[in-house]
């Protein structure tokens, strides 16, 4: 697999899942935020992270979803690097319920509350968000260069991402309405 194949995984999700449009970031304001904020944390930490770096996390993330999803395991071994790796698993930290004990409270309260609940429809609001960051990523890119994505976080959330420890998964609260934005009840 070569680096363009690689990036597909974006274009066969937003497929399967579709993606938060543009100008209707606020009503998903709660998910965008928290998988945001455990990358940025991680690009504090090494300001040599880029936006390519990000890039590269968010389909990475995506193969791996893809994987719990199908069971179908894609090698991406040699797509990760020291940069990539600590945001995926911090992007990860935020939903996936093998990657944080908190999202695995959520994902089984998720699992309890919500009729419709299904492993995809959980999954897919992320899968959505992911896809709607990977846009603002690669038009911040485009605007202000390889750090360009971490240049527009910087004005969203510098002083928020230094006072906290570890981001938490989103509350159920914050899931109910992903959920009923998504039509499930």
């Amino acid at each position: 697999m070569n680096q363009n194949q690689f990036s597909q995984i974006a274009r066969r999700m937003d497929q399967r899942f579709g993606h938060v449009r543009r100008g209707d970031e606020d009503a998903h304001m709660d998910v965008l935020m928290s998988l945001e904020l455990g990358a940025y944390q991680v690009h504090l930490k090494n300001s040599s992270i880029t936006s390519n770096d990000m890039q590269d996390a968010i389909c990475l993330v995506l193969y791996r979803i893809q994987e719990t999803l199908s069971g179908t395991h894609v090698d991406t071994e040699k797509f990760e690097n020291d940069k990539n790796l600590p945001l995926m698993k911090a992007i990860l930290s935020s939903f996936d319920p093998d990657e944080s004990t908190l999202a695995a409270a959520l994902y089984k309260e998720a699992e309890e509350t919500f009729q419709g609940f299904t492993e995809e429809t959980y999954y897919g609001i992320f899968v959505r968000a992911l896809l709607r960051i990977l846009d603002s990523v690669q038009h911040w890119t485009k605007e202000f260069g390889s750090g360009g994505y971490f240049t527009y976080l910087d004005g969203l959330f510098l002083n928020l991402a230094k006072g906290i420890q570890e981001v938490p998964p989103l509350s159920a609260e914050q899931l109910k309405r992903e959920f009923e934005i998504s039509g499930i009840s």
